[in-house]
């Protein structure tokens, strides 16, 4: 079993052909093990490079390197410049 603690720093696959490096702070838990669940603040680096692609219930691949390790589940965003938004 491998335990990750806040501080940790994977990729997000943020699209299909881009991958962003991530900060993650665990909320009420200072770290995750293998299998297990846990809610994270999330800071991703340059999200004007993938705006407007994230929006609540999206699922998103977490990796290190290039092997997949997770995934992330959206249930708030912060930063407007990642929601996507429907104007109709």
């Amino acid at each position: 079993m491998k335990e990750v603690i806040s501080g940790y720093r994977p990729i997000y696959k943020v699209r299909t052909d881009y991958w962003s490096s991530s900060h993650h702070e665990f909320v009420g838990a200072t770290g995750v093990c293998t299998g297990q669940q846990c809610e994270a603040e999330v800071w991703l680096l340059s999200p004007k490079a993938y705006a407007h692609t994230f929006w609540l219930g999206r699922r998103v691949e977490v990796a290190e390197g290039s092997r997949v390790v997770g995934i992330a589940d959206i249930l708030k965003i912060v930063n407007p410049l990642l929601e996507l938004s429907i104007d109709g």
